[in-house]
């Protein structure tokens, strides 16, 4: 990235190339789909307002909410 000045944007390049670099770690397409729904709700499925306990912040000694 050296050269470029950073707007704070993504292109579309960009964002293809990231996701390819990804991609080629991830030997199950299906799973990599999962991996794209879940990050951008592509499937417009997702509860936006639904909490996740995080495993390694969550209080073992409570029950999850």
């Amino acid at each position: 990235m050296q050269g470029k000045e950073r707007d704070g944007r993504v292109s579309l390049e960009e964002f293809t190339e990231y996701y390819r670099n990804i991609s080629s770690s991830i030997d199950d397409d299906s799973y990599f789909i999962v991996v794209l729904n879940n990050s951008w709700n592509i499937k417009g499925d997702a509860n936006p307002y639904k909490k996740f306990d995080k495993g390694w912040a969550a209080d073992e000694t409570q029950p999850a909410r």
